[in-house]
This record gives C-alpha cells, sequence and structure tokens, in this order.
C-alpha cells in the first residue's frame, strides 16, 4: 500500500509541476497564438528528446541485463524483453516523428508555419 501512494505522489508532483510550467508559460504572453506557438517551441521539444532518452535507456538496460546474466533464465528472458519492447518503442516514435515531420515539410511552407501551401495551376 506504502508504494502505491508513493507512486501516485509522485504522479501528482510532476502533474502540479507541469500544471505550474504552463501557467508561467501562459502569464509571460500576451494571446493565445503566441502562447501555443511558445508552448510548441519551448516545451514539446524537450518532452520529446527525453521520452527518446527514456527509451534508449530501457533498451540499452536490457542489452546490459541480457549480456551480465548469461547462465541466470529469468534475468536473461526480462533483458530479451526489454530489448524486445525498446526496439517496438524506439521503432514507433522514430516513426511517428518522421510522418509528423514529412507531413509537416510538405504541406507547411517553411518560412511561415500558419501558411499551407496550395498547388497552383500553370498560366500561360
Amino acid at each position: 500500500m506504502k508504494n502505491k501512494v508513493i507512486k501516485f505522489g509522485g504522479y501528482v508532483v510532476v502533474s502540479l509541476a507541469l500544471f505550474l510550467l504552463v501557467f508561467s508559460i501562459a502569464f509571460a504572453v500576451d494571446d493565445a497564438a503566441s502562447f501555443i506557438d511558445n508552448l510548441t517551441d519551448n516545451l514539446v521539444p524537450p518532452i520529446v528528446r527525453l521520452i527518446f532518452a527514456l527509451a534508449i535507456v530501457y533498451f540499452l538496460w536490457g542489452v546490459v541485463q541480457y549480456v551480465l546474466y548469461p547462465d541466470e533464465e529469468t534475468k536473461k528472458k526480462e533483458g530479451k524483453e526489454k530489448i524486445i519492447w525498446g526496439l517496438i518503442a524506439l521503432t514507433v516514435m522514430f516513426s511517428v516523428y518522421a510522418l509528423v515531420s514529412i507531413t509537416t515539410n510538405t504541406f507547411l511552407d517553411g518560412a511561415d508555419n500558419d501558411v499551407i501551401s496550395v498547388p497552383q495551376l500553370p498560366s500561360n
């Protein structure tokens, strides 16, 4: 029971920290559009990098576990599962990141992200 309380408390602390961070960013801007731009420019990339880093660490921990315990079948099995799930997570995250990047670069103009480039028919 004590572990569940500590885990729940950790979630509350992280949620509160994110809540305060978002509102501190909100009060630093003038309007909603600049708030969204500020949020996507300053908050999303570090979170994405953190998630990628955690997936890499999880994968590497599985490799270490698999290599360090070749005689213990349970540890070796756990390491193999971590390797597999780490690779699946990294593949999915990289695929989503690539699709979002391709879609953004295809449909949005590089200079101004608010303007959608629409193809025009050639004129004579």
